[in-house]
């Protein structure tokens, strides 16, 4: 095959997958709030005993984040205990409504420890999920 066809090839591969790779990774639009509200986790987590610094809590796999459409998700791991879990809702709801209800914010809380939890979707079991929907005004006609 000779060069140009090479490249034609290549070209046409990669125009028709041009709309995949513009729709790859995470949205980012609520990135910088989701790193403040995991600081003010990792900040709880501390103040329970369960790391001794922000550090040793990302060390320890406790906290993770996944960025979506209209907000994110926070998981928590190896947390178990009304009064943490109490404080880790407390923070969620004061979160959302700081924030005016502007960002759907989601939070699962994992009895077990993150290398314990399967890894599958369909096979993930939250001691507590909760969702907190972005509010949206309904447009008056």
């Amino acid at each position: 095959m000779s060069k140009k066809r090479r490249t034609l090839r290549i070209f046409f591969v990669l125009l028709l997958y041009w709309p995949v790779f513009g729709f790859a990774g995470e949205p980012r639009a609520f990135h910088e709030q989701s790193l403040q509200f995991a600081a003010q986790i990792k900040e709880t987590l501390i103040n329970f005993g369960y790391c001794a610094s922000i550090s040793e809590c990302s060390k320890k796999d406790m906290v993770f984040l996944t960025n979506k459409e209209d907000g994110f998700l926070v998981s928590v791991y190896g947390v178990h205990g009304k009064d943490v879990t109490s404080e880790l809702v407390d923070k969620l709801y004061s979160f959302y409504s700081k924030h005016q209800k502007t960002m759907t914010l989601s939070m699962e809380v994992y009895l077990s420890d993150y290398s314990d939890v399967p890894k599958i979707y369909f096979f993930k079991n939250p001691y507590l999920s909760i969702r907190l929907p972005a509010y949206v005004e309904a447009s008056s006609s």
